[in-house]
């Protein structure tokens, strides 16, 4: 009865350490993914806005085919996402412009 008692005290603290040391990792994990959230952007007074246009403009954002041996991870913004800043910008007492770099595009002026 006594070597019950003694393996039934040790699978409990072993249960209750692995829970402990599971929601541990868990608030890490948790932690790691809310630390790398964007956080948004403050314009400072005078500021322009510099929109470059150096590539194709997706309809979404990120809805272009991707290359998988390509490591890069840009953000390729989209159409509507270029509009939503041009809208807060519009709102923003600090923007005082908006400098469109339109590059070399290959479109048409329709």
């Amino acid at each position: 009865m006594k070597q019950f008692f003694k393996f039934l005290l040790a699978s409990c603290l072993g249960t209750i350490l692995a829970l402990v040391l599971f929601a541990g990792l868990g608030a890490l994990i948790v932690g790691a993914l809310a630390s790398s959230v964007e956080k948004p952007h403050s314009a400072k007074p005078n500021t322009v806005l510099h929109l470059q246009f150096e590539q194709a403009i997706p309809e979404r954002t990120n809805n272009l085919e991707m290359n998988p041996f390509d490591l890069k991870n840009q953000k390729i913004l989209g159409l509507q996402d270029m509009l939503d800043a041009l809208e807060a910008a519009r709102d923003d007492a600090n923007i005082k412009g908006v400098f469109l770099d339109l590059g070399v595009q290959g479109v048409n002026m329709g």
